[in-house]
């Protein structure tokens, strides 16, 4: 008789936070393969390099992407033996000083991103925009004007961007309207509210970002898209949208669901998170099954 494949388990950074902390005991297991993704982009973000041995401890493996010969996004992920994740993270840190550009260019995404979350960052991503390019155009000199004469004009496209509440009250979600609803009914939920308003120009799909106007995106850009979209329109929204310094949390949330999509379990103490993770998987009938551990305060009185 064949042995069962281990179960494979994603865990949130939020997870590791605990284990370090001793409030939950996990270890390694034969019947669970404990999986990590960009985790990596946290532990540099936060400098909370205590965390790889957790990843350590629990002998995680780490999930990565799988791009096709034309260096796009494919449909399918890759799981790699366990390797020493302080190994591991001393090479991430490697590849990314190896390009110069991408600390100003992902300055400048952020910035755009949380423009189009209402934030009052005109005058900020103007000079974002102008170091984006100038280190661009250093790293590769024959850049077209074209595409520097884009990069500059972004801020100026998004002059006139609205706040959150004001787009929410134009889509008709606002109130709490898109989190009136469980998890695994939001998408629909959603749609109803605006299909009575703006219905006829986008399919659901392509208003959440699972589809482009002409094909599907692969599962993991889809889902990175619409837990996006699911923020914008108000279910169950993360804090400060609106504030450049929070969109990297935000971006890492979206990414955590897109890799977790790839395993039997998503575990995380982040209850928004985990509401939207329900709503995608359900939507895009993803069989992933999504845990949220939300640990009790001790009661008055005693110990933790």
């Amino acid at each position: 008789m064949s042995t069962p494949r281990p179960i494979q388990v994603y865990i949130d950074q939020n997870i590791l936070g605990l284990v370090r902390n001793g409030s939950i005991s996990i270890g390694p297991r034969d019947a669970v393969v404990w999986v990590y993704s960009e985790h990596f982009k946290e532990i540099s973000r936060g400098h909370t390099t205590s965390f790889l041995s957790v990843l350590r401890h629990l002998r995680a493996q780490q999930i990565e992407l799988v791009l096709n010969e034309n260096w796009q996004i494919a449909d399918k992920m890759v799981l790699h033996e366990y390797s020493c994740p302080f190994d591991r993270y001393r090479e991430y840190l490697k590849s990314v000083g190896e390009v110069p550009f991408a600390d100003k260019a992902q300055a400048f995404l952020i910035g755009i991103a949380a423009r189009c979350m209402g934030a009052e960052n005109l005058v900020e991503l103007r000079g974002l925009s102008e170091a984006a390019c100038d280190a661009l155009t250093q790293d590769i000199p024959g850049l077209s004007e074209k595409v520097q004469a884009t990069m500059a004009g972004l801020p100026e496209k998004l002059n006139g961007a609205r706040s959150l509440k004001s787009l929410r009250a134009a889509l008709a979600v606002n109130q709490g309207r898109a989190g009136d609803v469980v998890p695994t009914e939001a998408i629909d939920h959603i749609w109803s509210l605006l299909e009575r308003r703006h219905g006829g120009t986008l399919t659901k799909d392509q208003f959440f970002g699972i589809e482009e106007l002409e094909q599907r995106r692969p599962t993991y850009l889809g889902i990175v898209a619409c837990h996006i979209i699911l923020n914008v329109v108000g279910f169950r929204a993360d804090r400060h949208l609106d504030r450049p310094n929070a969109i990297p949390a935000i971006l890492s949330d979206g990414s955590h669901i897109g890799h977790a999509a790839f395993c039997d379990l998503l575990l995380s103490g982040d209850r928004r998170m985990c509401d939207k993770a329900s709503a995608i998987y359900a939507h895009l009938g993803i069989a992933t099954h999504v845990e949220c551990l939300r640990l009790k305060p001790p009661l008055p009185g005693r110990a933790a």
